[in-house]
């Protein structure tokens, strides 16, 4: 990874655990910042991928949570 990337994790708020046990699983790689969605039932989650560890984490995270992954300018 050149370039550090934003993305913004909208997950439904029953995988919140999942998200978070992978986040300690990987070696909690990078910051999260837990937001309020304007989406009832979800929570959005804000964070920047710096390393292979994090993206690693992002992309297991997606594949067991179904969460959907917004990447910002």
């Amino acid at each position: 990874m050149d370039i550090p990337a934003k993305y913004i994790i909208k997950i439904d708020n029953m995988y919140l655990s999942e998200l978070t046990f992978l986040w300690v699983y990987y070696g909690q790689p990078c910051d999260l910042l837990f937001q309020k969605p304007t989406a009832p039932g979800c929570t959005g989650i804000r964070l920047i991928v710096k390393n292979d560890n994090t993206d690693n984490f992002l992309k297991r995270a997606k594949e067991k949570t179904g969460c959907e992954l917004f990447k910002m300018d």
